[in-house]
């Protein structure tokens, strides 16, 4: 076990992170056997982040000064979060939960895991869960919200039903770009809840979508198209179920490869979507593709970690009803 438990390792700046050439600017970020990378757009690794602490699931904040992640937790549901300053090195255990570790606890129940960062960098949502292994019931848990300024925790209070338990086993929140809301997963489902946790409402599909086959089942929330579009699969099979596009105001549904124009085999198994570049999953780890762009990110699937990041240009790219 780690003996650096809530205390803080502060290690010199050049062992966190190395320098970005001018005109470089990283496009993705990944994190494959404990170090992370960051990335042009055509696959150039500009910097490097490597801690005493291997990095797994990770959110690495707009300005990319802050990386909050977990460590590599394969077959598990999650892990403690640890906050680290990529200027500095310094790095530290985020607290507990309010909703599994309140004062009753004898002992702390710390799996979090899918972190996500507000656009403006300010806060992070991620996923709780009760326990590290087991069924969707036993690992379920809310989502929740730590404030980098304060290093206090909230939990989405829209997230938990009318008893106080969970609405379920809940994965993978992203903010929109707006700030606004944030998109989930949970158990077939995917759901939009406001970003103060007031209400929340299912990611409704046309009924002839949905898949109901034991191996692909349900709706899975990809991710956002500007503020008013949903990224999504019915199903959960990337091989076989294609990614579609949601208009979350009109409820209209549309084929992503048409809409966007583009080869919908190189869509199958895409994980994340920014306007010019996307990534999909691939036999030996993630593939990252754009106009004129392919090249790979090898790795386990269950130990490599992906994200891409928000660029400026490729707006155009995204239809003018979602922005």
């Amino acid at each position: 076990m780690l003996s650096l438990l809530f205390l803080a390792v502060v290690m010199p700046a050049a062992a966190a992170r190395g320098q970005a050439k001018a005109g470089e600017q990283p496009a993705v970020a990944y994190a494959v056997d404990g170090v992370l990378h960051l990335a042009t757009e055509s696959g150039r690794v500009v910097q490097t982040v490597k801690t005493e602490l291997p990095i797994g699931d990770f959110a690495i904040s707009p300005d990319l000064g802050t990386v909050v992640f977990s460590l590599p937790h394969p077959g598990e549901s999650g892990g403690p979060f640890f906050i680290l300053n990529v200027s500095t090195g310094e790095l530290e255990r985020m607290g507990p939960d309010p909703y599994f570790n309140d004062a009753s606890v004898a002992e702390l129940a710390e799996f979090y895991a899918d972190p996500d960062f507000l656009p403006g960098g300010e806060r992070v949502v991620f996923a709780t869960h009760a326990n590290a292994e087991g069924s969707e019931v036993q690992i379920s848990g809310p989502l929740a919200i730590l404030d980098l300024q304060t290093r206090e925790i909230a939990i989405l209070r829209s997230t938990v039903g009318a008893t106080g338990l969970p609405l379920g086993y809940m994965r993978d929140p992203r903010w929109s770009p707006d700030g606004r809301q944030v998109l989930g997963n949970i158990e077939g489902h995917a759901f939009v809840t406001d970003s103060g946790g007031q209400a929340v409402a299912e990611v409704v599909i046309p009924a002839s979508e949905i898949s109901q086959l034991p191996q692909s089942y349900g709706v899975y929330a990809i991710g956002w198209l500007g503020s008013g579009c949903v990224l999504y699969q019915a199903g959960d099979d990337p091989e076989r179920d294609p990614a579609r596009i949601l208009g979350l105001s009109t409820g209209r549904t549309a084929p992503t490869a048409g809409t966007l124009r583009l080869p919908e085999q190189s869509l199958r198994g895409v994980r994340g979507f920014t306007g010019r570049l996307w990534a999909r999953t691939d036999p030996s780890g993630f593939r990252i593709e754009g106009p004129g762009i392919s090249w790979l990110i090898r790795g386990d699937a269950e130990t490599t970690y992906v994200r891409l990041l928000p660029q400026r240009n490729g707006a155009d790219q995204i239809p003018s009803d979602c922005r």
